[in-house]
């Protein structure tokens, strides 16, 4: 099936001896990378796994051989592409969101028929490009979702030739008859994509599936996530939420060296506008003045509302979404420590 990479038992897939050495044929190999990749569920799968694993070596190696071959011009080539992304849907929101536009997309084809819209008219075209572009826009242009219908069409039967040239076949009627025909065909690939998003809306309402779905494609600041993942993972949403809470406030006091202070207090000190420890500008105008301001209830608001019901009010049951929110919250506001200055 492929050049460079085979199928084994019991390894899967697994670049071939001695694997490419050309510029060309890595290139080539990571292709055949990419397309394993795309044709994978999500990046949880195992072929996913093991091509996104070859892709990365090959990367490397093309690395290596264009620095050998073209030394300091190597940024001048142009690089392999990108291994393709598969989307994960990871709330039940975004799948119910994709089900409504697809549904949406039923209901046109179905009114070609009730309407009794002819095969060749514009409408039919312009209902054909819009399942075309909800498929591309809701699962994007590389996963098999899109590659199997990237040429949607309502009749996707065989073409004929027409062998009376001089007319005398009424093609029209039969052509109409066809399409009328193919329409429940048409509905039912749409439905198909329907059916299978409702399998993945069943799995996120699954406990142990959501939270893992959950931080996947998600990136968090390394302290917030060292903090709330494996709590999140286990299902204990308030637990995150306070502990990544804790490390935020532990980040601000280990920058700006304040340590006699805890919660909004330690807020208002540290990110002070009059006499701030970290700053977020140069302060050197009104306009950096207010950010620095606006900053500091932003952090006094986070500790306050987002940190602090989570560990001190006892039976409160925080939604998995709600508790993303908090920790994505949270982690922005890590990165921002990260990005200020010490004035004193």
């Amino acid at each position: 099936m492929f050049k460079w990479i085979e199928r084994r038992d019991y390894h899967g897939w697994v670049l071939k001896e001695p694997g490419p050495l050309s510029l060309d044929g890595i290139t080539e190999a990571k292709k055949e990378a990419a397309e394993i990749m795309s044709g994978c569920q999500g990046p949880d799968a195992p072929a996913y796994v093991q091509g996104k694993a070859i892709w990365d070596l090959l990367h490397d190696q093309f690395q290596i051989a264009l620095a050998k071959e073209v030394g300091p011009m190597a940024r001048r080539i142009v690089q392999p592409p990108e291994p393709p992304e598969v989307r994960q849907f990871r709330t039940i929101a975004e799948i119910d969101s994709t089900i409504l536009k697809l549904r949406r997309r039923v209901s046109d084809i179905e009114k070609l028929r009730s309407d009794n819209v002819p095969h060749g008219d514009d409408h039919v075209d312009n209902v054909q490009h819009a399942v075309r572009d909800t498929i591309r826009e809701e699962f994007g242009k590389d996963p098999p979702e899109f590659k199997r219908h990237a040429y949607f069409q309502i009749d996707d039967g065989p073409r004929y030739v027409r062998s009376d040239f001089m007319g005398g076949g009424n093609y029209d009627a039969e052509d109409q008859q066809r399409f009328v025909a193919a329409v429940p065909s048409a509905i039912t690939r749409v439905e198909d994509l329907i059916r299978r998003l409702g399998e993945k809306r069943a799995d996120l309402a699954e406990p142990h599936i959501a939270p893992r779905v959950a931080f996947q494609g998600r990136i968090l600041h390394p302290a917030i996530l060292a903090a709330a993942q494996k709590l999140y993972v286990d299902g204990h949403y308030p637990q995150a939420v306070f502990e990544a809470g804790k490390a935020l406030i532990a980040l601000v006091r280990a920058k700006s060296g304040k340590t006699d202070a805890d919660g909004a207090p330690l807020m208002q000190a540290v990110f002070s506008v009059n006499n701030p420890i970290l700053a977020f500008n140069a302060l050197a105008d009104q306009s950096d003045r207010d950010e620095q301001q606006g900053m500091m209830h932003l952090y006094s608001g986070a500790v306050m509302a987002v940190r602090n019901p989570g560990g001190h009010r006892v039976g409160v049951i925080e939604q998995p979404e709600r508790a993303l929110q908090h920790l994505e919250l949270l982690s922005y506001l890590a990165d921002r420590v990260d990005e200020t200055k010490k004035v004193r």
